[in-house]
């Protein structure tokens, strides 16, 4: 299990060099903010459905197959957003962004699936996502900030270039991991209605979270003048405090009711954004933050 939160790790951080920039990019490269928004809805949809991919895929080839495929078919077009990033206009960018988004979230789905499998009850289950969300994290904590500086430093271009070279080296992680598969595929959770309707008041809930994303990056940036490093600031704050705070917390709500603690969640996530939308220095808006992912744990 800890091997699985150090693969967390290597697999994040290429990703998180770049991925909090992508609609501060197109919005910089000439797209309307409001065109961004209905891109980022895009992007949500491609990534449901590799989630979905992955996650089917992942029963018929196997865990591990299934994350070295699109990790190595994430790397590949990372590297093919930089090269189009050497272009004029943004619509190179933005096609190679869908495919990737495709490729990694089917590499998540499956990366999620073996934790699982790993767990064996209820409190396991709690217990080794709680681990893998800190190996996550820490990659999502130092990536944005690495990332920020590649990119005041070299360029949006080359440091979404070298993402993709870094994500297809860690393809390599996987090699040595025991392959998990089942005989055929599972289609029975999308039969079950009661189990779809119960998870549609979690898109809303992911809807609002997602915030944290597009939306914050480029208010901060272009509303209250934050540079690209202040912007890592943010996510470095946002990774640490799971880092630190995750397992504890995991293990505190294993034996409790989570729908109760998800809701206290949420409102703590409230109370974040109603003091992003007043917030204008640096140190309100990384303890903004900090409260936001108290709720995000």
């Amino acid at each position: 299990m800890k091997r699985l939160a150090i693969i967390g790790t290597f697999r994040t951080f290429p990703v998180a060099l770049v991925a909090p920039y992508t609609g501060l990019v197109l919005y910089l490269k000439g797209m309307p903010l409001l065109f961004v928004s209905i891109y980022y809805a895009l992007l949500a949809v491609v990534g449901a459905s590799g989630q979905l991919g992955g996650g089917l895929l992942s029963d018929r080839m196997g865990r591990k197959w299934t994350m070295v495929l699109g990790q190595a078919g994430n790397g590949l077009f990372l590297i093919g957003m930089g090269i189009a990033l050497f272009g004029p206009g943004y619509a190179g960018f933005a096609a190679a962004a869908v495919v990737q988004s495709f490729f990694g979230s089917a590499s998540f789905s499956a990366y999620n699936t073996y934790v699982g499998d790993v767990g064996i009850n209820k409190e396991g289950l709690v217990t080794s996502y709680g681990l893998a969300r800190i190996g996550i994290n820490l990659g999502w904590a130092l990536g944005p900030l690495v990332g920020g500086f590649l990119m005041g430093t070299l360029g949006y271009a080359y440091a979404f270039v070298i993402s993709g070279i870094l994500i297809m080296a860690g393809t390599l992680l996987f090699w040595g991991l025991q392959e998990i598969k089942s005989s055929s595929f599972d289609f029975s959770p999308l039969k079950d209605r009661l189990y779809a309707f119960s998870l549609l008041p979690f898109v809303l809930v992911f809807a609002f979270i997602a915030q944290f994303g597009l939306t914050l990056t480029v208010f901060e940036q272009s509303v209250n003048s934050f540079s690209l490093v202040d912007l890592g600031l943010f996510y470095l704050i946002n990774g640490l405090t799971v880092v630190v705070l995750q397992y504890p917390i995991a293990k505190f709500l294993a034996k409790r009711d989570p729908i109760k603690w998800i809701a206290v969640g949420i409102s703590m996530y409230m109370i974040a954004f109603a003091m992003l939308a007043f917030e204008k220095s640096l140190e309100g808006v990384m303890l903004a933050v900090f409260v936001m992912t108290i709720g995000e744990d």
